[in-house]
């Protein structure tokens, strides 16, 4: 054993830790706060269990087991209450709790009690519900648990894109990119949100065929009205020449909707950084188009944060070619390459724009603990020996007695 000695003021504090096997070196601060740490977790541990408990039994009391809700009104309201209660809670575990804060039993058992009060048969779990919950902005763990939630009401329950992006920045801000790749595939990129998208597209031809039905309906009324002698001007006297210019009409408008098709849906079909894999239809550009959007977000905050020369990371690439998309090349490398073609003619070297919400992000990820490329330290490896902090106490170790 050996002992530490820190002299703070007229007071002398020693702790003992036990040897160091030969040829590791002890830094007896560094043993110091990795023992003060645990003792920490440990007595938060405690403290989260205990709070944990008193949570399940306010649920129980205020909701689960109450039988004054009559309205689902007021069960709607307090099922709320309680969301924002537990949200608090986990806030305060994914506080010390930065590395795999999912797997933390109590997160997975604090979930498990907001699956079972958004399944209550009390509440009415709409997208007002949803609204609300959504904005206070949960964690992807949580998330999950809310959007599983809510698809279990209904088969063709689906999440609007606007609604979609509201945790979803959240995700970009604190830099979960996994998480929010996770968390489009549960909503833009699910199943319900394509048949969404395909119910408009039937319905939109619905209305475009209903529309020149109506038009060939009208145009047929008036000429037997008002001129019924156009009817029989066909060869023989049929009617087959007044079918044959309601067939240049229809012909003319399923073309002009047809090129009208390709134009619009094409629109998305770059999207920056993104663009879909060759081959694809219309059809299926419709379809993924807010996917696409959401994934070229975090394709662009990848590639900002630890990306090089502009390019993202290779698991978020491979991650986002697995939904069917095609990354492509950043725009300063294509600019770069084209400053070297042309020799540097037209091009002018100027100091990048500082947006001031970037200047926060960056604040921001400074304060949660993420490395951008650039940083010195990038490459450090977490858990590394704490480096010597100056101090005006004075430190000594005393041998064993």
């Amino acid at each position: 054993m050996f002992s530490f000695l820190r002299i703070v003021g007229k007071r002398a504090l020693v702790y003992s830790f036990p040897k160091a096997q030969r040829g590791y070196t002890i830094n007896a601060q560094t043993c110091l706060r990795r023992w003060i740490h645990t003792e920490k977790v440990k007595t938060s541990d405690g403290l989260n269990k205990q709070k944990f408990d008193s949570l399940k039994l306010l649920a129980h009391n205020e909701f689960l087991e109450n039988k004054s809700l009559a309205s689902e009104k007021k069960a709607s309201e307090k099922a709320f209450e309680i969301v924002s209660t537990v949200k608090a809670y986990q806030d305060s575990i994914y506080e010390y709790r930065k590395l795999h804060p999912e797997k933390e039993p109590l997160i997975i058992e604090s979930n498990k009690l907001l699956a079972e009060i958004l399944r209550s048969k009390k509440i009415n779990f709409d997208e007002t519900l949803l609204t609300k919950i959504l904005k206070l902005e949960p964690k992807y763990p949580t998330l999950k648990t809310i959007v599983e939630a809510y698809y279990s009401q209904d088969s063709k329950l689906y999440i609007p894109v606007e609604l979609a992006t509201i945790p979803f920045r959240r995700l970009l801000w604190d830099a979960s990119f996994q998480d929010a790749l996770d968390y489009i595939e549960l909503t833009t990129g699910s199943e319900r949100y394509f048949n969404h998208r395909k119910s408009l597209i039937k319905r939109y031809v619905g209305y475009f065929g209903g529309s020149i039905a109506v038009l060939i309906g009208s145009i047929h009324a008036v000429v037997l009205l008002f001129f019924p002698e156009i009817l029989h001007s066909g060869t023989g006297g049929t009617h087959f020449g007044i079918y044959g210019i309601y067939a240049m009409i229809i012909t003319y408008f399923v073309n002009c909707g047809f090129l009208a098709t390709m134009a619009f849906s094409s629109r998305g079909m770059e999207n920056g950084s993104l663009l879909f894999e060759h081959g694809s239809m219309p059809w299926n550009w419709y379809q993924k188009v807010d996917e696409m959007e959401m994934c070229a977000k975090v394709l662009e905050a990848d590639a900002a944060i630890h990306g090089e020369e502009g390019f993202a990371t290779r698991p978020i690439v491979s991650r986002i070619n697995s939904m069917g998309f095609v990354v492509n090349e950043p725009e300063q490398e294509v600019m770069m390459r084209q400053y070297w073609y042309s020799s540097g003619e037209g091009f002018t070297w100027v100091e990048p724009d500082l947006d001031p919400a970037e200047i926060q992000w960056w604040n921001h990820l400074k304060e949660i603990g993420v490395k951008k490329f650039w940083d010195k330290d990038y490459v450090k490896l977490e858990g590394s020996p704490d480096v010597e902090e100056n101090s005006d106490d004075e430190d000594l170790i005393l041998p064993d007695k």
